[in-house]
């Protein structure tokens, strides 16, 4: 299974603390801070994105900005093969496709807005 084929199934959503201890994983994820990432990272190297996982605070900051635009960039370019421009990136577009954490995240300040994520990740580009 690759990468887009994780991204795909939100494979990431669906491995918890719960379920990895619900399998008996407790203490091998207890070598791993507890929680199911960077195992999941290390058994399965490549398959995730930066973004995958939740936790509060990768959307904050300029890093949080950083993150959002790669993101946006990946879904857009790698994932659904598509020019920044092209028809139909809007709000459902995002949330369709994984990122309704980053579109509506209050402090990356895009405010629902697909337009300000597009300008975050391609400032550069003229933006009707």
């Amino acid at each position: 299974m690759g990468e887009k084929e994780v991204w795909r199934q939100e494979i990431s959503k669906k491995i918890t603390k719960k379920e990895m201890e619900d399998h008996g994983l407790r203490g091998l994820m207890s070598t791993y801070g507890n929680c199911p990432e960077p195992l999941m990272r290390l058994a399965y190297p490549g398959k995730f994105q930066p973004w995958d996982f939740r936790h509060g605070t990768k959307w904050q900051g300029d890093a949080g900005l950083e993150l959002a635009a790669k993101a946006t960039r990946w879904v857009i370019e790698e994932y659904a093969g598509l020019t920044p421009i092209s028809a139909g990136i809007g709000y459902r577009f995002f949330i369709e496709n994984g990122l309704r954490g980053m579109i509506t995240s209050k402090s990356l300040g895009f405010n629902s807005s697909p337009r300000a994520a597009l300008k975050n990740a391609y400032p550069d580009l003229l933006i009707p």
